[in-house]
């Protein structure tokens, strides 16, 4: 009978193949319980922060973008007309005069006067906080009893313009502007008028009065200038 090889032979066998047994295990326990290999940390991309347009010290965003806008003339501050320093009488005079002077040179039966005070170059911006004097329409009425005077919208006493805009009653329609110091006529006024007939009948007028005692009312025009004239025929 065969002789079997020594146990001490065949232990250091036995111990490898125990040990890969026991790795194998783990490894398959660990799949058996379905936690996943740890994926590696994924990449992450930083932004940043926007950086503000810088500013002068205290000034608020967008101020001052007008003055990088090339050719910007800044508009000129509106003045207030140099109203003349006459007392309301003689206000009243110098309206008087030129009404009176309008409307004999213009041989018209009636004169509507606009109620209110006008500016711009044809007096056509009503100054609704500055009404004719109350006394010029009596003041008329007397100098002329022979003339219808009287206030009036332009729109109640005017036809339509596409039809031509006839005055009503074969009259005129009058707006004054604010009685000024003349530039030409020392210690003398200045009134603009505009004059409307219809359409393509109207003019503006420029009269330059001084004081003379002698005259009705105390104020003389002593000249008169057309500043300006619609008239076709």
């Amino acid at each position: 009978m065969a002789s079997q090889p020594p146990l001490a032979g065949r232990r250091p066998r036995h111990a490898l193949v125990a040990a890969l047994l026991a790795v194998m295990t783990a490894l398959a326990a660990g799949c058996d319980e379905g936690v996943p290999p740890s994926p590696p940390p994924a990449a992450t991309a930083t932004f940043a922060e926007p950086t503000p347009a810088p500013t002068a010290a205290g000034t608020p965003v967008g101020e001052g973008l007008l003055e990088e806008i090339p050719n910007l003339t800044p508009l000129p501050p509106l003045t207030a007309v140099p109203m003349a320093a006459i007392g309301a009488e003689e206000r009243l005079a110098v309206y008087r005069t030129v009404v009176l002077l309008l409307a004999s040179a213009e041989r018209v039966p009636v004169v509507y006067l606009n109620p209110y005070l006008g500016e711009g170059e044809r007096l056509d911006m009503p100054l609704v906080d500055s009404p004719l004097p109350d006394a010029l329409i009596p003041a008329l009425r007397e100098a002329a009893p022979g003339r219808t005077f009287e206030t009036a919208e332009f729109i109640d006493v005017v036809g339509p313009l596409e039809e031509g805009g006839v005055v009503k009653g074969g009259g005129a329609y009058i707006t004054l502007g604010p009685v000024e110091d003349s530039a030409d006529f020392e210690g003398g006024v200045r009134v603009r008028a505009s004059l409307f007939h219809e359409v393509d009948n109207a003019g503006g007028y420029t009269y330059d009065l001084r004081r003379e005692p002698s005259e009705p009312g105390g104020w003389l025009v002593v000249r008169t200038t057309q500043d300006w004239l619609d008239r076709v025929r």
